[in-house]
This record gives structure tokens, C-alpha cells and sequence, in this order.
């Protein structure tokens, strides 16, 4: 112990240094902590998540698979173990452990919307679904469990149930860019073409999309006509849509003056 100081002392100056973000300093108590009591579940719990954030997976899930070997375990405890494992792409032990979590009287909206996630890892889309419903029925509002659900009846064959419930996700979400762009991709798959293409503006938004915006020192084309000026076009994604929609640059020269059009070599 430093200076004296009490175990509960350490661990609430610990636990506002992990809250803090400040996870190299809170790991330092805990492991200390650790070092006296090596079963200290607290500490071995707050290790466990502070090393998962702090991105040593591997640190976080030895830890948990201590603190779940013993004869009692919280439920939050395998909740938090489940999200470990699911980063870990063990989908099959996640989906266990937020059973185990469920059984133990954690049933939350946020276990059965992680619970999906993990159903999706795994390939089981129908039962993703299904833990998604049972979340949106503790929490209809629940943002993971309302957008993903959305993605997982586009997974499922259901294009008409997947739009229906990621309009109501921006609905209630209106700047969630990446359910507007699950939104953009059903209704193109369903042959809306008009409110498709205005909801796929928002692919700009979404952190995972893989292309950049470009020219954006000049203003983007409204589709009105543009006599006396020049329109650039410009390849975005692959080459496949490139060739789909090149096919379109008469009916968009035919608007206007000059066109450009820029593609890879």
C-alpha cells in the first residue's frame, strides 16, 4: 500500500484515473493492488476493463478468464468478459458468456444488443434478430439494437423490414451517418432510387467508408443545368461502378457545357 493508504482508498483513486482515460496510471494501482490480493475481484474486474481499453486484449481476457473460474460470478463480469471475446472474434464464447450474463439476471437492452452483434459475428443472423428485438422491447429507442437490427434483415433476405426499421433509426437518430447510409444501400436494393441516392450523401459521414471526399474546393453538382460551365465527373469507388455509371455521362453532357471526366489510368 502507498503511504498507508487503504485498499478502498486505492481503488477509488484508481478507478478515477481509468474514468479519467488515464489507463497506464490506473493499471499501475490495480496491478499493485493485485500484487497484495491477487484475487481482489474488484481490482481484477477494473484491470480487466482498463487493459481492454487500453487496447491489450489479450492482458484483458487473461484476467477475466481468472475472475470467471471462480464458483461465483457477477453477471456484469461476464457481460464485460462477452465484449472481450467479441473483440477477440471468439463469437461462440461471447455469445456464451452474455447467456451467462442473461442467467444471472443482467438482461438488459445492451446485453441482448451485444448479444446480436455477437449472433451476426457468428453467421446467425435470425437469432441476431431475434436478440434485437428483445432489446428494442426493454429500450425501443436502444441505438445499437434499432440500427443493426436494420442491418441484419438487409443480411437476411427482409429489404422491406430492414427499411422500415433504419428510417425509424433516423427518425430518432437524424444525424447517425452510418444508419442513413444502411438506410441509402436498402433502398437502393429495393429499386427506390431517388430517396436511395439522397440518403447516400451521408456515405461522407460514416467512419468506415472507404473512399474521400475530393474537389471540395469547388461546389458539388445539384443536377440542374449548367450551361456555359464545366462539370466534372469523377470516379469514386471501384471499377465496377465506375463502368455501371459512366453509361450516364450523355444524359449529364446533354444539361450543359463542358464535361470532364476523370477516371484511373
Amino acid at each position: 500500500m502507498t503511504g498507508g493508504e487503504d485498499d478502498g482508498a486505492m481503488l477509488k483513486r484508481a478507478f478515477d484515473l481509468h474514468t479519467a482515460g488515464d489507463f497506464a496510471a490506473a493499471l499501475a494501482i490495480y496491478e499493485e493492488l493485485l500484487e497484495e490480493a491477487p484475487n481482489h475481484p474488484d481490482a481484477l474486474r477494473l484491470a480487466a476493463s482498463a487493459k481492454r481499453s487500453a487496447g491489450d486484449l489479450a492482458g484483458a481476457l487473461a484476467l477475466f478468464e481468472r475472475l470467471t473460474a471462480e464458483e461465483s460470478v457477477q453477471a456484469e463480469v461476464w457481460f464485460n468478459y462477452g465484449n472481450a471475446l467479441a473483440d477477440a472474434g471468439r463469437f461462440a464464447d461471447s455469445i456464451a458468456a452474455y447467456q451467462k450474463a442473461i442467467a444471472g439476471g443482467n438482461g438488459t437492452a445492451e446485453v441482448y444488443a451485444n448479444l446480436g452483434i455477437a449472433e451476426v459475428g457468428g453467421g446467425d443472423h435470425h437469432a441476431a434478430i431475434a436478440a434485437y428485438h428483445t432489446a428494442l422491447g426493454l429500450d425501443p429507442r436502444h441505438k445499437t439494437a434499432m440500427h443493426n437490427l436494420g442491418n441484419a434483415l438487409v443480411e437476411a433476405g427482409d429489404l422491406g423490414g430492414a427499411i422500415d426499421i433504419l428510417r425509424r433509426t433516423v427518425a430518432v437518430y437524424p444525424d447517425l451517418a452510418e444508419a442513413r447510409y444502411n438506410l441509402a444501400l436498402a433502398l437502393l436494393g429495393n429499386s427506390h432510387f431517388a430517396a436511395g441516392f439522397r440518403h447516400y450523401e451521408w456515405r461522407w459521414r460514416t467512419e468506415k467508408f472507404p473512399a474521400r471526399p475530393r474537389h471540395t474546393e469547388v461546389a458539388d453538382w445539384d443536377g440542374r443545368p449548367y450551361p456555359g460551365k464545366t462539370l466534372l465527373v469523377h470516379a469514386e469507388q471501384g471499377l465496377g461502378d465506375t463502368i455501371q455509371f459512366v453509361k450516364l455521362l450523355p444524359l449529364a453532357r446533354s444539361l450543359g457545357g463542358r464535361l470532364v471526366l476523370q477516371v484511373p489510368d
